[in-house]
């Protein structure tokens, strides 16, 4: 799950587009470019029901997002530390970073 949200996060930053330069004088006169997480896409959705046809549903990418990996709340929160503690002292600080979803896109 936190690897799904904080690899989203990463791209979402990488892939924003700069703000527009202002001119002298002139001000900005462009308007701003919204921002990628708040541009509604067509997205591919599962049938309620076993061998429906599936549906196309207009979400932004932060909505999807909160559909496929929900927010945990403080137990399943500290559970999940607990597990990335764990694959620390198991596998290395590699496998722990992954397990926390840390630096998945963004290169060292």
């Amino acid at each position: 799950r936190q690897v799904i949200r904080r690899g989203l996060q990463d791209a979402l930053v990488s892939l924003s587009p700069p703000r527009p330069p202002s001119l002298p004088f002139l001000g900005n006169f462009l308007p701003t470019p919204p921002k990628v997480d708040e541009i509604p896409l067509p997205i591919l959705l599962p049938s309620a029901t076993d061998g429906g046809t599936p549906t196309v549903g207009l979400l932004t990418i932060r909505e999807f997002t909160d559909k496929i990996a929900p927010k945990l709340n403080r137990d399943e929160e500290l559970y999940a530390l607990g597990l990335s503690d764990a694959a620390a002292e198991f596998f290395g600080e590699d496998v722990a970073q992954f397990v926390r979803g840390e630096g998945l896109i963004s290169a060292k």
